[in-house]
């Protein structure tokens, strides 16, 4: 049976705060390379970064199951 966009939103919102470092998981990182000294940079992902996942992950899996 299909699911709701509301389950599916639900399920992701899970997904995403179980990753978080903060919630113990090992997180989403952006990477960056300094382009004075060629350094490497990883950050986490930023709180609006990590709402953005997850409406994009809730409308990818919508449409997946729609089409």
């Amino acid at each position: 049976m299909a699911k709701t966009k509301e389950e599916i939103s639900n399920e992701v919102d899970a997904e995403i705060e179980a990753l978080k470092t903060v919630n113990g998981g090992d997180g989403l990182f952006n990477q960056s390379v300094d382009g004075k000294t060629g350094e490497q940079k990883r950050t986490e992902l930023t709180e609006a970064d990590y709402e953005q996942k997850k409406i994009d992950i809730t409308e990818d899996r919508w449409n997946d199951q729609q089409f």
